[in-house]
């Protein structure tokens, strides 16, 4: 039915325009104390509804001995779970894996790093896309996924990671999954 077609063709006009304007109305970060396990904790509290919903197995590998870290506890959630719904999307059937770790890295200066990595078993991202994900607007999601995106979710958390001293990466193989 064409009404109910258009209506979901403004709602995905909507979130496209709510996530460009979050994207414009960007700001610094305002570091507190943050427990970064505890974030993580909380963001896949977030998510496992649908990921038991879809058959998804969450797993955590979190290192005991995180200091506690100088971050943006909004802009860090905001990362986190915009790597796992990423992860939910790129696992196509049911008995897929996201695995999210965290460990502490050697100190360089005396400051002290820490790794967070989301791994999925997902499709994968393919190799010409690799260099573009980073890129605002560069979505993959309208082809091959339960959702669609504007192509800046990747984009913000690569600034917000920036932003926080950090570097963002991936690593992937088409049917393989990817790391971040």
């Amino acid at each position: 039915d064409s009404s109910r077609l258009a209506h979901e063709d403004v709602q995905r006009i909507e979130r496209l325009l709510h996530e460009i304007m979050d994207y414009a109305r960007y700001v610094a970060p305002q570091p507190s104390d943050v427990d970064l396990n505890e974030v993580v904790t909380s963001c896949l509290c977030f998510i496992s509804a649908t990921a038991s919903q879809r058959g998804i197995c969450l797993r955590t590998a979190l290192a005991p001995d995180l200091p506690t870290l100088s971050l943006d506890r909004q802009q860090i959630k905001q990362v986190l779970l915009n790597l796992l719904l990423n992860a939910l999307d790129a696992i196509q059937g049911a008995g897929g894996l996201i695995c999210v770790r965290t460990q502490l890295l050697s100190s360089v200066d005396v400051i002290q790093r820490v790794r967070l990595q989301v791994e999925d078993d997902g499709c994968g991202i393919a190799p010409e896309h690799l260099d573009r994900i980073f890129d605002p607007f560069f979505t993959t999601k309208h082809c091959n996924s339960h959702s669609d995106g504007s192509g800046l979710g990747l984009t913000t958390a690569h600034q917000i990671i920036q932003d926080h001293g950090g570097t963002l990466t991936v690593k992937s193989q088409i049917g393989m999954g990817a790391t971040f």
